[in-house]
């Protein structure tokens, strides 16, 4: 069962959020939809249902970037910022980002400690993970390096989730695949963000 939200925009910090909740997001005249994949004490995580594009890791940040610009201001403006932090190394700290490896798996190849690398609860089956693009199940960037010294350059492989909802090995950074951005919002009007 699904609890559809009609508001687009102003979101109700106090608004009693649940699991699988669905928000459609206006981005560039498209209604995008994001599904609440978890819910902490301070926050609430919305993961886009199905991939929104493609991208190289390697353009990652602009994509996400750019994409953050095109999204209502009014829901930016309540976002919170996403911390990924895996082996010491911040993957990245914004309002918009890929989910970590520790948000689709409880198993761990590497020491996630960013405040929001958390299994995520509407993400533990390979159904949950599983996404389109253009009609077809795609595979989807995770922002997590394979190897254990993140760094981003050509030979660089980061971890994906394949079309069998697996987190599977690794892309090459300069490898296209499909983006499944993420972002959070407060639970209460004064969490901090």
């Amino acid at each position: 069962r699904q609890h559809i939200i009609e508001e687009k925009i102003n979101i109700d910090a106090e608004q009693d959020w649940h699991l699988k909740d669905v928000l459609f997001v206006s981005v560039e005249g498209k209604d995008v939809a994001f599904r609440v994949e978890h819910i902490s004490k301070d926050k609430v995580y919305f993961v886009a249902v199905d991939a929104v594009g493609k991208s190289t890791m390697t353009n990652m940040n602009n994509y996400l970037d750019n994409y953050l610009e095109k999204m209502p201001k009014a829901l930016v403006n309540q976002m919170c910022s996403i911390e990924h932090v895996v082996d010491c190394n911040t993957i990245r700290k914004s309002k918009l980002v890929l989910l970590s490896g520790k948000n689709v798996s409880s198993e761990a190849k590497h020491d996630y400690t960013g405040a929001d690398d958390i299994e995520f609860d509407g993400l533990k089956t390979e159904t949950e993970r599983c996404k389109n693009l253009d009609g077809e199940t795609a595979w989807y960037w995770l922002d997590t390096p394979w190897e254990r010294a993140p760094r981003v350059d050509s030979s660089t492989g980061f971890i994906y989730v394949g079309i069998g909802g697996w987190p599977n090995g690794s892309y090459y950074a300069t490898h296209t695949s499909a983006v499944v951005p993420c972002f959070s919002i407060a639970r209460k009007p004064k969490a901090n963000c």
